[in-house]
């Protein structure tokens, strides 16, 4: 495909912290025909703005950044959406990654599939060029519905993160089915000192109930409560639920009672 004369002379940027793919990708573009490209890193972007006439930009996100930290897709599309850019985030989409999401509802106008050719390329920054998007109403609801769900997530994992190494032990055998008569001769403490660990773990996660623990574990592992649920996550209850990542050691009787 060659783009067409003013697709030709729009202003491209590509955002991309490792130079490699930026520059290899602003190569291949140059060679279908687009004359004003350009590569830049996050921390210059503001720059190359600023000394071009708004076009497109190609915010790339990938699973494993480069050294040194991840786009802020967030931020970045934000930037570049209020200086009038189009955007488009360009990923492996087969893992879809709670970052794309904050792309997606910070205005990008699509996701595109890195493994894609050069012409597919062309095609959807023709598309956006043209002011529309490269995704549908029930497409972009899936997105919007994985970042309210990984918002949701943080904010409980945060109150995980709170926890003592002795209430994670603890919250390991809630979690398992333990009662308190059990888990105290498998820490080797009283059943008193499981009990008052067991009220400031339901204090710490705003739970009233063991019930209410295994509700709040299970929140983290699978995206739900909503139409538009996005099935992205591929952790299964392992080691603590695949959450605290604690191994207790078997001190003791593992009968649950």
């Amino acid at each position: 495909m060659e783009p067409s004369e003013p697709m030709a002379s729009l202003a491209i940027v590509i955002v991309d912290d490792q130079s490699l793919l930026g520059e290899s990708l602003a190569i291949a573009l140059r060679a279908k025909g687009m004359r004003d490209i350009t590569w830049t890193k996050p921390e210059r972007l503001a720059a190359v703005t600023a000394s071009a006439h708004p076009g497109l930009a190609v915010v790339t996100l990938r699973p494993d950044p480069a050294p040194g930290g991840r786009i802020d897709a967030a931020g970045t599309v934000e930037e570049l959406r209020a200086a009038g850019w189009g955007v488009v985030a360009l990923t492996d989409r087969g893992a879809p990654q709670p970052w794309v999401a904050h792309a997606v509802v910070a205005g990008a106008a699509g996701v595109l599939d890195g493994s894609d050719s050069l012409d597919a390329l062309l095609r959807h920054l023709a598309t956006v060029a043209t002011g529309r998007s490269l995704m549908g109403h029930e497409e972009r609801e899936r997105w919007r519905a994985l970042h309210r769900w990984h918002q949701r997530r943080e904010r409980l994992l945060e109150r995980l993160r709170g926890l003592s190494t002795r209430e994670h032990e603890v919250l390991h055998l809630l979690h398992t089915g333990h009662r308190a008569s059990c888990i105290a001769p498998r820490l080797l403490v009283s059943v008193a000192t499981v009990r008052t660990l067991i009220r400031g773990i339901f204090t710490k996660l705003d739970v009233n109930s063991q019930l209410e623990v295994m509700a709040f574990l299970h929140s983290l592992l699978t995206p739900q409560g909503d139409a538009t649920v996005v099935s992205v996550m591929a952790e299964s209850p392992h080691r603590c639920c695949g959450i605290c990542g604690f191994v207790i050691p078997d001190r003791g009787s593992s009968d649950r009672r």
